[in-house]
């Protein structure tokens, strides 16, 4: 059975998505998850082809694109499924952090994968401080919202390969 999937833009205008997704290009690292899941969004409109345009004009300004994978990671994220029930007491999470954006020098996409038995938020928090981080994780990352949004399971274990 196909996971659902709901966009978190779909409750939002197109000039909104539009605004908030450049704005996520003032930064010195851009927001490559908000544009990939904005222009997402879009194509699931019409007349949106202006707001669309700017938003691949900002990314190929930054020498960046969308991420190919994102919309199929987050939606096998779902099949996340507990092969054991843990206790009431048991909490872990797992997270991932986008390290670095594709560009044609390095290839690819720059992930960090983890576990924490604090909540996400708290966990980046520490990441970003330096506090038990990837090494130089605080100043490569890309994407704060990656962190919260693309994986958050509770004592999960993967049955399916996600990607």
């Amino acid at each position: 059975m196909e996971p659902e999937y709901r966009s978190p833009f779909s409750s939002f205008g197109t000039n909104e998505i539009e605004h908030g997704t450049i704005e996520g290009f003032s930064s010195s690292k851009p927001d490559l998850e908000t544009a990939t899941l904005a222009l997402a969004e879009l194509e699931t409109r019409t007349n949106v082809q202006i707001a669309e345009d700017r938003i691949n004009n900002r990314l190929t300004k930054s020498g960046h694109k969308p991420i190919p994978w994102l919309l199929r990671v987050r939606k096998n994220l779902k099949i996340l499924i507990f092969e054991d029930e843990p206790n009431e007491n048991y909490t872990n999470s797992l997270y991932v952090i986008l390290r670095d954006g594709y560009t044609e020098q390095n290839g690819r996409y720059g992930i960090y994968v983890g576990q924490t038995t604090n909540t996400t938020e708290h966990r980046f928090e520490e990441h970003m401080a330096g506090i038990n981080a990837g090494n130089g994780l605080q100043k490569k990352r890309h994407s704060a919202d990656a962190f919260a949004d693309v994986a958050m399971a509770k004592g999960a274990r993967f049955k399916t390969p996600i990607l």
